[in-house]
């Protein structure tokens, strides 16, 4: 089982930084939480645009479920 999360960081205070963990899954193949994945930064990108918060995505992955 894979659980989504994506890495942002604040534009101006690098060290910043926060974890974005998805609540839907866990899926059952990579292949379905990178699909996850793909609308979560969609999702987050509007967010912090919508909120004005300077933070820019860096990373993401997709964890296996005993790891987060």
């Amino acid at each position: 089982m894979f659980t989504a999360v994506l890495f942002a960081c604040h534009i101006i205070f690098p060290d910043q930084c926060v974890h974005v963990v998805d609540d839907r899954g866990p899926y059952p193949t990579r292949p379905a939480c990178i699909v996850r994945v793909l609308e979560m930064q969609e999702d987050t990108k509007e967010m912090f645009k919508n909120y004005k918060v300077p933070f820019v995505l860096i990373a993401w992955k997709c964890d296996s479920e005993n790891t987060v």
